[in-house]
């Protein structure tokens, strides 16, 4: 039993051209396709579109409506001192940036925005800012333009250079050329003032230094000469008096040593309040000449010229950034939805989601007005798939269930079903059990199982084989008028209530090779009660007798209960699932509950798929 199973399972796979992995039973899959990622840009193509469209033109409304800035550019040199010893140059990295940093600030400050504004009459530019009639203190205003100036003011070093940029954005090009060269200028300007002032105030205390150093010098020299006029008097009052000396009287020796000791220490004393004079009166005179001709280190490198393009916004990068990110929404929501979306798309995945064997997948088509068949082509299959539900298909649909003589080859979906039929035929010599009655049905209506049920009796009966087709659907009778069959025609109501024989009610399909067996809209508990009573296995008896195969259109599970009534009585089920439509839950509960009530499901078909 079990090498029949494996045997099987292996011809299934052969015969729906994918591999289905039945050795373990959650059927897990490690790979992705090249169909499946194909299926999945073209499912998701139309969300991707969409949302890059809503991000550029996002984007596109953004660049229209800001208002456009131009920025002009100056650049200012700060030079280095040239007497710098050679010990701090080697760390002049570190006290450079401080001070280069140090006049970013200054560049910044509040001061010399304010010398800007008051220059340039910027509070009454409208260009610059707009004054509203509330904010007529002119303190207000000042704060106003001052934010303003600061938001738009840009300035930076260049590198590691001494060179600083300065940079100024403003929707008038011409104003904000004016306003980066004002701002340079001002700026000079300012450095030029304060070593002015730092050389009037070095001046000053120069001045006042040397006067106290000439006064400390005049002293010294006073002292000096005092002390020599003193020292000629004793001398004359030593040579005047007698021989001999009064008692604890100095030696004249000790004397004069004493005197020549006081007199050098005027002498250096005088000198050197001399030397220090000299130096305070040569600082002054230069002190006096930084301040009649200052020199500044900082002078205008580049001046600002007006801008030939805007700054702001920059059009081609949000444009790139709201395309990217209208991507990346995009994606992340076809992601999403491939997620939280619990459908079969593929024959794999049915086998792995539903746990059952899949026959193989349907692709859709549909007629068109001028050609009585046609079949979607790969790309256009894709299309269809993005403008579903924006297209009417042409035709009635009824005329889709059944193959005609000349349309038995070259078509897609014929190729597709001919792959079920000869995975049914396998599936049968492999299990040794003959399939006669085959029964249709799904878990929803509109799902294509009436189709699939007409063409594949068409298929079967094409080869040969005497096919009879049951139009079990009491509710949509679709079989019936597809074939057209005319309303005194008996059908299947008769056979089971008034025992009419099967050959009487069976009639031909025309262009086809099949025989149907009609029906008319009844009650649906009585017919369901009908599709399971002894009536029916008379009936499905009486037609094998003249018939190879007895293929039954069943009603969807979700509109009766036909399926579970009549499902014990024949030799299995095929259970239609719709691409990309049907809940996995939904079809999962629909096959246990077949199962659970004694019917044998041979397995699932994909239809419509991409």
């Amino acid at each position: 039993m079990s090498f029949k199973r494996r045997d099987a399972r292996q011809i299934v796979s052969n015969t729906v051209g994918e591999h289905v992995d039945f050795s373990s039973t959650d059927f897990r899959a490690d790979t992705i396709t090249v169909s499946e990622m194909s299926v999945f840009v073209l499912r998701h193509v139309l969300i991707v579109l969409t949302a890059l469209a809503i991000g550029g033109g996002c984007a596109l409304v953004y660049v229209n409506l800001a208002t456009p800035l131009y920025t002009a550019r100056a650049q200012l040199l700060i030079d280095p001192k040239s007497s710098q010893p050679t010990r701090e140059e080697m760390q002049s990295n570190a006290i450079d940036a401080a001070q280069i940093e140090s006049q970013l600030v200054v560049l910044r400050s509040e001061r010399v925005a304010k010398a800007v504004i008051e220059q340039l009459d910027l509070l009454n530019n409208p260009a610059f800012m707009t004054r509203n009639a509330s904010d007529s203190e002119e303190a207000v205003s000042l704060r106003q333009a001052l934010g303003a100036f600061a938001d738009r003011l840009d300035v930076r070093r260049a590198g590691l250079s001494y060179v600083i940029d300065l940079s100024f954005s403003s929707p008038d090009p011409e104003l904000a050329a004016e306003i980066a060269n004002a701002t340079a200028d001002v700026y000079i300007r300012d450095q030029l003032e304060s070593r002015t002032r730092a050389a009037r105030a070095g001046s000053d205390w120069l001045e006042s230094r040397v006067g106290k150093l000439r006064q400390q010098m005049n002293a010294a020299a006073l002292a000096q000469q005092e002390f020599r006029a003193g020292r000629s008097s004793a001398a004359a009052r030593n040579l005047a008096a007698p021989a001999g000396t009064a008692p604890g009287a100095p030696p004249p020796g000790q004397s004069a040593a004493t005197d020549r000791n006081t007199l050098e220490e005027l002498e250096s004393t005088a000198l050197a309040y001399k030397k220090i004079y000299e130096s305070a009166v040569q600082g002054y005179a230069e002190a006096l000449q930084r301040q009649s001709n200052p020199l500044v280190e900082t002078r205008l490198l580049t001046p600002a010229t007006t801008p030939l393009g805007k700054s702001y916004p920059r059009s081609k990068m949000i444009l790139s950034f709201g395309l990217l990110l209208g991507g990346v929404v995009g994606v992340g929501a076809a992601v999403l939805r491939e997620n939280l979306d619990t459908s079969v798309r593929s024959v794999r995945h049915a086998n792995q989601k539903l746990g059952r064997i899949c026959l193989g997948a349907l692709p859709r088509f549909h007629r068109t007005r001028h050609t009585g068949w046609s079949a979607r082509r790969s790309f256009y299959r894709g299309l269809g798939t993005i403008l579903a539900g924006m297209k009417r298909r042409f035709g009635r649909p009824d005329l889709e269930c059944f193959i005609t003589h000349d349309q038995l080859g070259g078509d897609p979906f014929l190729n597709a079903l001919a792959n079920v039929r000869t995975t049914l035929i396998a599936l049968e010599r492999v299990r040794s059990h003959q399939t006669r009655t085959i029964g249709i049905t799904s878990a929803l209506t509109g799902e294509g199982k009436t189709t699939i049920a007409g063409n594949l009796a068409c298929l079967l009966g094409a080869s040969g084989t005497r096919v009879l087709v049951i139009d079990a659907d009491f509710q949509r009778c679709t079989l019936t008028r597809a074939a057209a069959a005319s309303e005194q025609q008996p059908g299947l109501m008769q056979i089971l209530l008034e025992y009419r024989p099967v050959a009487e009610c069976a009639i031909p399909v025309p262009h086809t090779h099949i025989e149907l067996v009609p029906t008319r809209k009844f009650s649906s508990a009585i017919s369901e009660a009908l599709l399971g009573s002894v009536a029916m296995m008379r009936c499905l008896d009486e037609a094998l007798r003249n018939h190879d195969i007895v293929v039954v259109d069943l009603p969807a599970l979700e509109q009766s209960s036909a399926a579970i009534a009549m499902g014990p009585l024949l030799d299995g089920l095929l259970v239609v699932v719709e691409w990309g439509q049907t809940p996995t839950q939904l079809i999962t509960e629909a096959v246990d509950r077949l199962e659970t009530t004694g019917s044998r499901v041979l397995g699932t078909v994909l239809n419509k798929a991409v």
